[in-house]
């Protein structure tokens, strides 16, 4: 081999085995720096197969000056081994390696990377955006739920406060119901209570053994139904409380009465849900009543009693009375009434549920009723056989265990009532008292008794002296009616002849003379018709009956109707009820009144004459008003009297009698007279009628 040929193969060899010894540096230092390339121990054998490559190019190049040994050999087998290892491992991972994207791919998917970082960043941006949003939304919830927290703690801190006031308020309301000085009871609508300490003690309960009970339970069996009625209204909402009274039962087995108040509760609803109830105790009102009744009732009987004793006219009715009353007054068993008799007591009635002493006489100072006479005072005994004053023996053989005597008539007894009891039995102060009033209308009406026997008496003689008045009186009118009027009869028939016979003979002034002794006459004839009048209107019979005012005016009116008629008069007749009398006697009395309303208005050119009435207590007051003279007021007490005349004959004419007469006719009818007037401005005259129904 030539020289040339050896250094061209060296050189070849050396820049062969230099290039292989490059590569691995360049794939050590690539796989330094693409830590993240797959497959690195691959490529790191590929550098070693590389390598090894060279390694073979260096020995050709020694052997080119060097024999070649076993050195060489070796690492010509290291090589092989290397490149064998390579070949054999690489060819497995082709399909992997091969799934390695090529550029293209790797700008494709670049391309895809942007786009999708583009997505990325828009969506990022999107994101912080909201995240902004978000900020600001937390932010402000922050801030709403800072203030919603303090709202809350303020909220919570009322809330405390409130609980604490609903605490205090139902420990206050728990107190006031279990310690109120009424009884209170929370009842539902089955019945069940819940009652304070206050309602327990009245019905003498345990709050254990009232929670177990109903209502109706505890309620008087009579009442149970009127409670019930009441709850049923105010739960169909007919009232919205109710009121009542009502009896309970006591534990001890006594009813109490209360006065009870009771109120619905109800829910949201309108649906019920419990009473309210509230009691008060008045079971001695109660009894305080049924004694307040008890007492009007035996005031009652006492007040009929004295009545009927009043009137009463012999003793026998007197016992009568008294027997019944007494026991009646004092719901006895018996009553006797006991009458002194000298020195002895005479047992002279009784009433009694069986026989005790009636018709028997026993000494004063061996019986209670003689010891109430003595000692002028009442005794009660609520057991005869323990009071030494009592005769045992006369008492083994009765009912009697307890008693009450009165006297009758505590100044100068005469005798005594007694009240007796088959139970042992304490009488009250107001019992004794009830049988001292008793006895004392007896006392008075046993005086009466006495005291009528003697007007009996008294009358008759007194009826014997009026019948012989009355008589003589008849007797005196006939006289007037006959022996006073023939003087006068001659008087005047005397005169009449003289003047028919000398007439032309007198002088004017001797004719005034006899003309004033007729006219004197005359007048006497009228006082005497007067006075006769007068003295029947007592003695007649009076026919009352119901009167047709308007018609007996007007017919009294026609006995004026000729002087009327040269007057100028204005009458006002009123429309005037009916009224009760005798016609005859009350057509008088108008005729009497219109005579004097005509006569009095005499002298006014314009008469104005009023004819009224008016309702009274007992009847109607009837009236006449004119606007006549009228009179002076100081005088109206002698107006209706007999020849009284408050005005001089000459300016009205009269006899002073008229008055007097409608007076008297107007009394015996129960009725009265008045009048009211000014001197020149007219007068009213007034009298009033009771109804037929007020007649005595």
């Amino acid at each position: 081999m030539t020289p040339l040929l050896m250094m061209v193969m060296a050189l070849s060899n050396a820049l062969i085995a230099i290039s292989y010894a490059s590569i691995p540096i360049f794939l050590v230092v690539f796989i330094r720096r693409r830590k993240d390339m797959p497959f690195t121990w691959i490529i790191f054998l590929f550098g070693l197969f590389i390598l090894a490559c060279g390694a073979t190019h260096i020995v050709h190049v020694v052997g080119l000056w060097w024999e070649v040994n076993w050195w060489q050999a070796s690492v010509d087998t290291f090589c092989a081994l290397i490149s064998l290892a390579t070949a054999v491992v690489v060819w497995p991972y082709l399909p992997k390696i091969l799934s390695i994207p090529s550029p293209d791919q790797l700008r494709m998917v670049n391309l895809d990377l942007q786009k999708e970082k583009d997505k990325l960043v828009y969506t990022q941006n999107n994101l912080q955006k909201a995240y902004n949003d978000v900020e600001i939304t937390v932010k402000e919830r922050t801030d709403e739920l800072i203030v919603a927290n303090l709202r809350l703690q303020e909220e919570i801190e009322e809330r405390k406060k409130l609980e604490e006031a609903i605490r205090l308020s139902e420990e206050y309301f728990r107190n006031i119901f279990e310690y109120s000085t009424i009884g209170v009871a929370i009842t539902s609508v089955n019945g069940n209570m819940k009652a304070n300490q206050h309602f327990r003690e009245i019905l003498g309960f345990s709050e254990e053994e009232l929670s177990k009970k109903r209502w109706q339970e505890i309620t008087h069996p009579d009442d149970v139904q009127l409670n019930q009625d009441y709850l049923n209204s105010i739960i169909a909402g007919e009232k919205p409380s109710a009121r009542f009274e009502k009896r309970y039962i006591h534990k001890n087995g006594s009813y109490v009465w209360v006065d009870i108040s009771t109120i619905l509760q109800r829910d949201k609803d309108g649906l019920p849900l419990y009473f309210i109830t509230s009691i008060q105790d008045i079971t001695d009102r109660k009894k305080a009543e049924e004694e307040h009744i008890v007492l009007n009732q035996r005031l009652q009987m006492l007040v009929l009693a004295i009545q009927e004793l009043s009137i009463a006219q012999d003793i026998s009715r007197i016992m009568e009375i008294v027997r019944a009353s007494a026991r009646n007054l004092v719901n006895a068993s018996g009553a006797t009434f006991v009458l002194k008799d000298g020195e002895m007591c005479y047992y002279a009635d009784e009433d009694a549920i069986a026989p005790l002493w009636k018709g028997q006489r026993f000494p004063l100072g061996s019986c209670i009723s003689g010891w109430a006479m003595e000692h002028k005072e009442a005794v009660t005994i609520s057991d005869i056989y323990a009071d030494p004053r009592i005769p045992v023996e006369a008492y083994k053989k009765t009912f009697v265990k307890s008693l009450a005597m009165v006297p009758i008539r505590k100044g100068d007894p005469l005798g005594a009532i007694g009240a007796y009891w088959e139970e042992y039995y304490s009488p009250s102060p107001i019992e004794v008292q009830l049988l001292q009033t008793l006895a004392d209308a007896t006392a008075r009406a046993v005086e009466n008794v006495q005291l009528f026997e003697g007007l009996e008496n008294r009358v008759a003689q007194r009826t014997v002296q009026l019948e012989t008045a009355n008589k003589e009186l008849e007797a005196f009118s006939y006289s007037v009616s006959h022996d006073l009027r023939a003087p006068l009869r001659h008087i005047n028939g005397f005169i009449n002849l003289f003047l028919e016979k000398r007439t032309s003979n007198l002088t004017e002034e001797e004719l005034g003379y006899l003309k004033t002794v007729t006219n004197s006459a005359s007048e006497m004839g009228e006082l005497i018709d007067a006075l006769l009048t007068f003295s029947r209107l007592n003695r007649t019979e009076l026919h009352k009956q119901h009167i047709d005012t308007q018609q007996i005016i007007e017919q009294g009116l026609k006995i004026f109707e000729e002087e009327m008629k040269t007057r100028v008069i204005e009458l006002k007749i009123n429309k005037l009820p009916k009224s009760f009398g005798d016609y005859q006697l009350i057509g008088q009395v108008w005729i009497n009144l219109l005579s004097n309303a005509i006569k009095y208005t005499g002298k006014k050119e314009r008469a104005v004459i009023e004819i009224g009435s008016y309702p009274d207590k007992t009847g109607t007051v009837f009236y006449i008003r004119d606007n006549g003279a009228g009179f002076n007021m100081k005088y109206v007490e002698k107006l209706f009297g007999v020849f009284q005349r408050l005005h001089k004959s000459r300016d009205f004419e009269g006899i002073g009698i008229g008055l007097a007469n409608i007076n008297r006719i107007i009394t015996r009818h129960g009725g009265k007279c008045w009048a009211e007037s000014k001197e020149n401005d007219g007068a009213v005259f007034y009298f009033s009628l009771p109804d037929a129904k007020n007649e005595h």
